[in-house]
């Protein structure tokens, strides 16, 4: 198994689009150099990562766990019988943070924690964090506490908007994605294979 000599901690934050799937990117190309990929994600039900499972069994050193609401209609959407429609039911909202997201934050959180210091994984992404600390569903005192204790050989990727002050200090590298241009049509679908 490969190492690192010294990991960072890189946060993907801004309104831009494309913060997890460079995260992605980053975990495709550590996986083909033989490093180990824990995938640990926020908010996001396993519904909304069926199509990453496959990387799960592609890649024997990749692993992932979502902490989410689970989307109704993940099952008819495999099908191929309906597209994502942005109802949002599976979406967590400030004004509607229910103790069921909490929880589910706090076990990320805690998973995170022993994933992050076992250091039996080089690459550890932790997929919407930001803002779900932003949110306050985790303390992000607790976060900041597992950035700075985190081993010397693991690198940890911080994705989500907005970002606050105090993780962007513990952080090595910040990267804000930013719209230049968006010139969609209020009624554009999200289109699978592409936007999910």
């Amino acid at each position: 198994m490969a190492k690192f000599d010294r990991g960072l901690i890189q946060v993907f934050t801004g309104e831009g689009k494309g913060k997890t799937w460079a995260a992605l990117g980053l975990a495709f190309r550590a996986l083909n150099f033989s490093y180990s990929v824990y995938l640990i994600q926020f908010l996001k039900g396993s519904g909304s990562s069926w199509d990453l499972i496959k990387m799960e069994t592609t890649f024997p050193n990749f692993k992932i766990d979502s902490f989410g609401r689970h989307c109704p209609y993940i099952d008819i959407q495999k099908s191929g019988l309906l597209n994502c429609d942005d109802c949002r039911e599976c979406y967590v909202y400030s004004h509607g943070k229910k103790d069921l997201d909490r929880q589910m934050a706090q076990m990320a959180l805690d998973l995170a924690s022993k994933v992050i210091s076992s250091g039996d994984y080089q690459v550890v992404i932790l997929d919407e964090v930001n803002r779900a600390a932003a949110m306050n569903l985790i303390e992000r005192s607790d976060l900041v506490k597992i950035l700075e204790d985190k081993p010397e050989g693991v690198e940890v990727i911080l994705t989500g908007n907005p970002v606050t002050e105090d993780i962007i200090s513990a952080a090595d590298r910040v990267i804000v994605f930013e719209n230049a241009k968006e010139k969609i049509p209020p009624n554009f679908k999200s289109r699978k294979g592409i936007d999910y």
